[in-house]
């Protein structure tokens, strides 16, 4: 009866070790400013099955925008939190590309964090001619990203291009200023570090291509950084190689009752002969 009990808590414990996992998403529609303020709802959701502590969300606004970040605190799994931000703008008419970042820890008070894209029109909208792709990757501590740039205008332009990483991830590039011909296309990668990212977590990345011609234009290209092999899109809390060992560890005790089981039934017959 011993193992027995000793069998069930170990199975309590693997299925314990397996289910923790946040989810967090973002929505926050294009925000059209034709003044220099306006408010921006934005709704973070956990569909996770384990809580999301100390979140926070702030704004990576670009050059002539500002707003202050929110502290949304804890995210029961299936609930969302939804927050307005006041937004000043002084810059000149166009689009302009932005993250939004969510930061957050869970239960063992370990630090994650998301970073997802939004746009703001300021006062007139503006169409870009060089556009983007970011080709996806798998990495452990050490990574490349690729992106594919094509100027689709006959004019050249010098486009900035900005990389927007989760806190988990680094660049020491993840700016750079490019010269760009006529109906040129070109290749550029950034070199990537990990710098907390858990084996078996998937991170959205995207890079933003800027300039300025009277007005201003911006294009966003977006991706997915996988660590490790794994590909799942929902970021598992628990260690997967201990959860490993965990499951092995159980179908050995349940291998050693049962033939404790075998080896009682037979000393018992023994007994009685």
């Amino acid at each position: 009866m011993k193992l027995a009990a000793i069998a069930i808590t170990f199975a309590l414990l693997v299925s314990i070790a397996n289910a923790g996992s946040i989810s967090m998403t973002t929505a926050a529609d294009t925000l059209v400013m034709n003044s220099t303020s306006a408010v921006l709802p934005v709704t973070v959701s956990n569909s996770g099955d384990e809580a999301a502590h100390d979140v926070k969300i702030s704004l990576l606004l670009p050059s002539g925008f500002a707003a202050q970040g929110v502290f949304a605190g804890r995210i029961e799994p299936g609930s969302s939190y939804a927050t307005d931000f006041s937004i000043a703008g002084d810059a000149k008419s166009g689009e302009y590309a932005y993250a939004i970042l969510v930061e957050y820890k869970d239960a063992n008070r370990y630090p994650f964090s998301a970073v997802s894209p939004n746009a703001i029109i300021y006062k007139t909208p503006s169409s870009s001619r060089v556009t983007a792709t970011l080709r996806g990757t798998a990495m452990q501590e050490n990574g490349s990203i690729i992106m594919s740039i094509r100027n689709r205008d006959t004019a050249p332009h010098e486009v900035k291009v900005k990389l927007y990483l989760p806190n988990e991830l680094v660049s020491m590039e993840s700016e750079k200023t490019i010269a760009l011909a006529g109906n040129e296309n070109r290749q550029e990668s950034f070199v990537l570090e990990n710098q907390g990212a858990l084996d078996g977590s998937n991170y959205a990345v995207f890079a933003v291509i800027s300039y300025e011609n009277g007005e201003h234009y911006s294009h966003t290209a977006s991706s997915n950084i996988a660590i490790g092999e794994t590909t799942t899109t929902t970021r598992q809390d628990s260690n997967v190689k201990f959860n490993d060992i965990l499951t092995i560890l159980l179908a050995l005790l349940i291998a050693v009752l049962v033939i404790y089981n075998i080896g009682v039934k037979k000393w018992k017959r023994k007994q009685k002969q």
